[in-house]
Formats: C-alpha cells, sequence, structure tokens
C-alpha cells in the first residue's frame, strides 16, 4: 500500500557490503527472512551515495517472498515502491529520509498513458480546487465544494473526461487523506455549516453519485481510448469535490487549495465510464457494530450484476477502502459457483493510502452478467465501541470499481436490514433495489486467521504467497529482473511490490 506493513524487503548495508532478504509486518525493524533469496552484483558509497544493484527470481516460491508480477501492459497498476536510507553503521529507524511512488517494471519502452494525456495539447483542463480552506484543527474534516461545470468550461457542450489527476498544495500533503468527485444530478445545494460537526463547505441538492476516489501514491486516473466520462449532461454538470483531511495532532492556521484537475476533450469516444460502489457505500452498519479484537465482517453481493445490459464490462480501475482498524480486506467474484477472480490487501495501512489498488486489480479480468461479488473486511481494535461512519475514527467496508461500458445498474438509495451490499450508481429510470444481503460479524481468535502473508508457517519453499504468473515473452519487450538503486532498502509487497 506504499508502507512498511506487509512489504517484502531487501535492505544493503555499506558498512559490510552485504544485502538481507526481509520483510516487515507493520512500522518496524525488518524482519530476516528465513530463506536468503537476493544475490548482490554490486554496491558501494559514491559521492555520498550509496547504492547497491541485487537480482533475485521474479517467482521465488518462498511465503516470506512477494512474487514480482507483469505489470504490463496499461491499464494494470504500477508496482507500488517506497525506499529509505541513512549514514549510521547499522540500519534504523529512515526518519524523514524516506520515499514512495509508483514504478512499471515491465515495458515496452513507451511512454505512460497518463504522462501522454497530461502532455496532450489538444486537451482542455479544468481545475476542482478548494478555494484556500482554512482547515479545522479537529481530527476530521470532509470538506466539500460544489462546482457548475458549464460556468467553470465556459461552455455547454457534452464532453468526454480521458483524465483525471490530483492537485494537491505542497503544505498540504501530510492531511489531505484521500478525495472524492461525484455528480450532482439535481444540482448544487445550500452551504453546509459544520454538520455533524464533520462537514463543512457546501452540498449536493439531493442524490450524489460517486465518480471516483483519490488517494496519495496515487498519479491520477487515465481512461482508455475506447472511454470516457461523459460530462455537461443533465446529470453530470455539477459535480461535488470532498477532501477528507486527517489532522491527528490538532494543526491550525494553515489553508488549503487541493483538489482535482479534469483532462477533457470534445470529441466523444465510443463508450462511456460508470461506476460501481459496492460493501457498505451508504454506510449503514449498526452502531458499535464491530468487536473488540479481531474480526470479520462480510458482504454477499448476489445478484449485483444481474441487471447488467451487456453480458460483460471491462474494469479500468478498483480501489478498496477501509479505515484506521481496517487490517485486511478480500473481494472476490464468482460465475457459476466457481471463484473467478480475487483482489485483496492482506496488511491494510490506513496512514499509507485511504483508497488503494492493489496490483492485481486490473489484472485483465471483466465481470459478466450474472457474477456474485462477495467481500471480506477484517478488522483489528482494542475498542469495545467501534461502528461504521464517515469519521477517520470511525470505519468503513466499501470497493470502487471504475469500468466500462456504462451500464443502468438499479440504484440502493436505502437501508434495508440484513440487506446491506448496495450499489451507488446514477440510473435515470429505475427502482430503489436492494442488492445482496449483509452476512455476519465473526470473531476471530488473533492475526493468525486473518491469512495473510508472512504469517504463514512452514518451509521456506513451502509455497507461494500471492500471484506468481510470470510475464509472457510475446507481451513484454524489455524485462528486467534487477534494480539499480539509490536507496539503502529495497521492500517487495504492501501492494505486491515496495521500496523502504
Amino acid at each position: 500500500m506504499g508502507g512498511m506493513a506487509g512489504s517484502d524487503i531487501v535492505y544493503y548495508e555499506a558498512a559490510s557490503n552485504t544485502i538481507t532478504d526481509s520483510h516487515a509486518k507493520g512500522e518496524s525493524a525488518p524482519i530476516k527472512d528465513t530463506c536468503q533469496d537476493w544475490t548482490l552484483v554490486s554496491g558501494g558509497v559514491e559521492s555520498g551515495k550509496i547504492f547497491f544493484e541485487a537480482k533475485r527470481t521474479l517467482a521465488t516460491g518462498d511465503p516470506e517472498d512477494r512474487a514480482i508480477i507483469s505489470d504490463h501492459p496499461f491499464p494494470k497498476n504500477l508496482h507500488r515502491v517506497i525506499g529509505a536510507w541513512g549514514d549510521g553503521t547499522t540500519i534504523g529507524y529512515h526518519s524523514g529520509n524516506r520515499l514512495k511512488g509508483g514504478i512499471r517494471f515491465f515495458t515496452d519502452g513507451s511512454t505512460e498513458k497518463l504522462d501522454t494525456v497530461i502532455s496532450d495539447t489538444s486537451l482542455q483542463n479544468t481545475d476542482l480546487l478548494a478555494p484556500s480552506y482554512t482547515v479545522p484543527s479537529h481530527r476530521t474534516t470532509y470538506y466539500r465544494q460544489c462546482y457548475d461545470l458549464q460556468d467553470l468550461i465556459g461552455d455547454s457542450t457534452e464532453r468526454h473526461v480521458v483524465a483525471m489527476t490530483p492537485v494537491i498544495a505542497e503544505a498540504s500533503n501530510p492531511y489531505v487523506h484521500h478525495l472524492t468527485i461525484s455528480a450532482c444530478p439535481n444540482g448544487c445545494g445550500t452551504p453546509l455549516s459544520g454538520r455533524e460537526g464533520v462537514y463543512e463547505g457546501t452540498e449536493c441538492n439531493g442524490v450524489e453519485n460517486m465518480i471516483w476516489a483519490w488517494a496519495p501514491g496515487h498519479d491520477g486516473i487515465v481512461y482508455p481510448d475506447e472511454a470516457g466520462l461523459r460530462i455537461l449532461t443533465a446529470t453530470y454538470r455539477y459535480m461535488l469535490l470532498e477532501i477528507h483531511y486527517d489532522n491527528p495532532g490538532a494543526t491550525t492556521g494553515f489553508s488549503d487549495s487541493s483538489g482535482l484537475k479534469l483532462h477533457h476533450t470534445t470529441t466523444l469516444r465510443p463508450n462511456d465510464i460508470g461506476l460501481l460502489v459496492i460493501g457498505d457505500p451508504t454506510i449503514d452498519i449498526p452502531i458499535n457494530f464491530i468487536r473488540e479484537g479481531v474480526s470479520k465482517i462480510s458482504f454477499d453481493c448476489k445478484g449485483l450484476m444481474a441487471t447488467m445490459t451487456d453480458q460483460e464490462i471491462n474494469i479500468v480501475q478498483r480501489g478498496l477502502h477501509m479505515h484506521d482498524a481496517g487490517a485486511k480486506m478480500e473481494v472476490r467474484v464468482e460465475r457459476n459457483g466457481q471463484t473467478v477472480d480475487t483482489t485483496k490487501v492482506d496488511y491494510w495501512d490506513f496512514k499509507a493510502a485511504g483508497v488503494h489498488s492493489p496490483i492485481t486489480a486490473n489484472n485483465g479480468f471483466k465481470p459478466q452478467k450474472g457474477d456474485d461479488f462477495y467481500i471480506d473486511c477484517y478488522f483489528k481494535t482494542s475498542s469495545t465501541g467501534l461502528s461504521f461512519g464517515v469519521g477517520s475514527n470511525d470505519e468503513m467496508c466499501m470497493e470502487f470499481i471504475s469500468y466500462w461500458p456504462k451500464q443502468n445498474f438499479q440504484q440502493v438509495a436505502d437501508w434495508i436490514p440484513r440487506e446491506s451490499c448496495v450499489l451507488a450508481q446514477a440510473c435515470d429510470s429505475c427502482d430503489p433495489t436492494p442488492f445482496g444481503n449483509y452476512l455476519d460479524n465473526v470473531g476471530l481468535s488473533g492475526d493468525q486467521d486473518l491469512g495473510r502473508a508472512f504469517d504463514q508457517t512452514g518451509d521456506c519453499r513451502g509455497g507461494v504467497v500471492g500471484t506468481t504468473t510470470t510475464p509472457e515473452p510475446s507481451t513484454v519487450v524489455s524485462l528486467a529482473p534487477k534494480f539499480l538503486l539509490t536507496a539503502i532498502l529495497l521492500a517487495l509487497g504492501a501492494a505486491r511490490f515496495n521500496l523502504t
């Protein structure tokens, strides 16, 4: 996810000119692997910089390693990479000497799709930004601002958004936890005034339809050439930007102008983008519902795809979402009683990213009409009164799926007891109908019941953790299982491949 938890690590110590294969289960010193699968090629210190080159088999078969899988071609996700370094004689806490980002390790040498869109001068760009908003000192604030795109763009012509990128003020980086953008079919509403002590800004006038969610560590979203997000229609003229500020230190005296940039064109593409939000998007799980200790809450989303117009849809991006007590999240798709796809984050880290798309999420899987979705959210807490809610100290369990072509799914507006796996999707002419069933809140005995990587026991060659599919030679022009780094740690994982 872009943090230590769940990372598969290799670190280099210049003093001894050695590397160590290791992993991490949390924000702590790396744990040395039983089997050492990395080989040092070269290393040293030059001009005050540490460097090393190392190599490893892509899929080692070691349960203490993450398999390095193909991230080519687009729209597969980049590998999440984090790094850290220091000048002590032994490995220690890196403090501010750290970095994180995304790298595509398997490539044909072409320019990244998002970079191509950003540099395309034929596109128009429109910013949706907070207007120098003074961020309150309390822990959680959701600032909302509704915009009339027709006024901002100065034109009423329908068009397609082909990409969205974050615009984050540098001083606000520690506080902007995630952003969302939604459509307001009924226009903008009245100003908010600390509703529930959490919300500020302006609101949609009634219904809002989620479009996309962004969290730190992601550069943005770019749509394939076949599809775009259609705007300046009756349903998609007014847009709501929501910024979740997380301010645990009660910092005062700073204002923020962060938001999103829309990259759009009047040259319409063949298909429209749609979005599914499944799990508990309306946050209707009963209060004080999450058990103390380790527990699992499950959603049975049978019938979710039954109202599809087409026989299958194409996924652009998937984002899993929980809060601070989240420990693991898994989404399974079944077809005719057989599991056909699994997407999971086995070490959830709310501080690293509020919305996360694992490297395995955009793997070419296409949901079909009649598929059933199942969501398991695992929590770990010492609290006896933890509830689902909008605050950072509350919990959530949902998945965002951007896809094409857009379907006229039924929309669920209200929670009905034991039927809280719902669908949040714009729908022009259909009746509110619940989908699926909330299953149960199951108490677990401890971390060993989470079934996570690195919690397994046995021989270091006793099995492969995660997906180990290696890229087909025909689809990868350039494949380099060696990486030259100027950092002290290389960590594979958290979202399948990380640096720390």
